[in-house]
Parts: structure tokens; C-alpha cells; sequence
């Protein structure tokens, strides 16, 4: 792990003075030659080591998503399936092509009992969509093919999950309504989007600092979270864990943000 300055300079220095010949150089002002030279030093010594940490960090994460059967692996394997194509004897295929390539998002949960939850999902950040059956019959043909025997897979392909936040947005009077709308609808969708790693929980918490953060917000007291997979609903209190790996704000008349978090403008707070 890189050094930080500090530790580099004092550790030239500590060396120096074992050295009777530099003893008699003298490090006590700061815009000094011998100063300059070991400042210098220290910063190219800091600069490689942090190199050497990058290019580590690059190297362990090529290993682990080279090493066969392990989760990063199947991850990998998951981001190359090509629609369409068909997998040689050894389970590659011929020629990667990155316009065949149509899964996105992708979550590896390895069970205990030694199988494996795959979580897939097709589309760019924010606009993700379950694979159509045709793709996802294709997809789970393309990992029986792959994956190592004995491995139970359990693949996942669902819409997002949707979140229904009933609440009331209490903010600085100078600013008008629909603007306040705007900013907090658009802080939740992108904490929704963007705040979450694919298949990561939704903390409530977290959710409405991202609302406190909007400016002339003063608090976002909620009143009911609601969680919509399908046409079943949970209870959203300090955390949930999606069904699908992602999720976004409820649809359909009611459900919407616009419709079910109130705002209330303060005039003399």
C-alpha cells in the first residue's frame, strides 16, 4: 500500500542521518536545497508506489474473473453471453462481439448450499428491462452449457421492483412548488438509478439524505414505504432487498411520486 508523504520524507531523512558525511546538512528551512531534493524524491517515491497499487488492484481483479467457477467468473461469463450465437466445444465463443452482448446488469449470489443466484437484467443504467422469454431461454441454455456440474443455477429476469413513497416534503417558501417537485422527484429517481449498486438494498435512510441534500429542502418525514414486485407488496422500513436487482418508482394513477409525497412550503422557517 502507498505510503503517504509524510512517511516517505521522514523515512529518507531517518536514513540520511546514518550517513556521518550528511549529518552536516541542515533540513530546518523548508525552501532548502537538501529540503527541495528529498520533497522531490518523496513525491516520486509516492507516485510509483501508488502505481504499483493501481496496477495491483487492476491484476487480482483479472485473476478473479479468470478463475473458473468462482462468482467474478461467472459474472463475466454472464456479460459475454451473445444473443443468437452458439458456443464452441471448450464453451467460448468464436469471436466476442459486444453488439451481440445484450446483458447489462448482473448479480452473482453464491448460496450456501453451493448453488448459485444469477440475477440478470438487459439496458442502460435507469432504463433496465427484464430479458423477453426468447432471451432468457437462450441465456439460461448459454450457463447450463458453461457452468460447472454439479452447480445448481437459479436465474433471474424480472422487471424493476417498484417503490411507493408516501410522505410530505417540507420546504423554504422563496421556491416555487413545481420546481421543488422537480428536484426532489429527480434526487429520488437518480438515488434509485444510480445510488444503488445492481442488486444492492435500498436504505431508507440514504434515500431521504439524497431529498435533504435538494436546495431549500428543510425535511422529508415519510410516512409508508411501500415495495411492489408483481401483484404482491411489502413493507419498506430501514432497508429492503430487491427481487429483481434494481428498482424504481411505482407507476400506474396513485403510485406515482407527483402523487403520493405532498409538499408544504414554510414561511417562517
Amino acid at each position: 500500500m502507498a505510503r503517504d508523504l509524510t512517511t516517505i520524507y521522514n523515512g529518507i531523512v531517518t536514513k540520511m542521518r546514518t550517513f556521518p558525511q550528511l549529518n552536516a546538512i541542515s533540513l530546518a528551512s523548508a525552501v532548502g536545497v537538501a529540503n527541495l531534493i528529498i520533497g522531490i524524491v518523496s513525491d516520486g517515491i509516492r507516485t510509483v508506489e501508488t502505481l504499483f497499487d493501481s496496477a495491483e488492484a487492476e491484476i487480482n481483479a483479472k485473476i478473479n474473473s479468470q478463475i473458473s467457477g468462482t462468482s467474478p467468473w461467472y459474472q463475466t461469463k454472464c456479460l459475454e453471453f451473445q444473443l443468437g450465437d452458439t458456443l464452441q466445444a471448450d464453451g467460448t465463443y468464436a469471436t466476442l462481439d459486444a453488439t451481440k452482448q445484450i446483458i447489462s446488469r448482473c448479480a452473482v449470489v453464491d448460496i450456501n448450499d453451493g448453488s448459485l443466484t444469477i440475477k440478470v437484467a438487459k439496458g442502460s443504467i435507469g432504463s433496465e428491462s427484464a430479458l423477453s422469454n426468447q432471451e432468457l431461454t437462450q441465456f439460461s441454455t448459454y450457463m447450463q452449457k458453461i457452468k460447472f456440474a454439479g452447480t445448481a443455477l437459479n436465474i433471474i429476469s424480472l422487471n424493476a421492483d417498484q417503490i411507493k413513497i408516501t410522505g410530505t416534503v417540507y420546504f423554504n417558501g422563496i421556491y416555487a412548488m413545481s420546481d421543488m417537485q422537480t428536484s426532489v422527484i429527480n434526487a429520488l429517481n437518480n438515488y434509485l438509478a444510480n445510488g444503488l449498486t445492481f442488486n444492492g438494498n435500498l436504505l431508507v435512510n440514504q434515500l431521504i439524505e439524497e431529498v435533504l441534500k435538494v436546495q431549500g429542502v428543510y425535511d422529508f418525514y415519510i410516512s409508508d414505504m411501500t415495495a411492489i414486485v408483481g401483484v404482491n407488496t411489502y413493507t419498506v422500513t430501514r432497508e429492503y432487498e430487491t427481487f429483481a436487482g434494481y428498482i424504481t418508482q411505482a407507476t400506474g394513477t396513485g403510485n406515482t411520486f407527483l402523487e403520493t409525497i405532498s409538499f408544504v412550503p414554510q414561511v417562517n422557517s
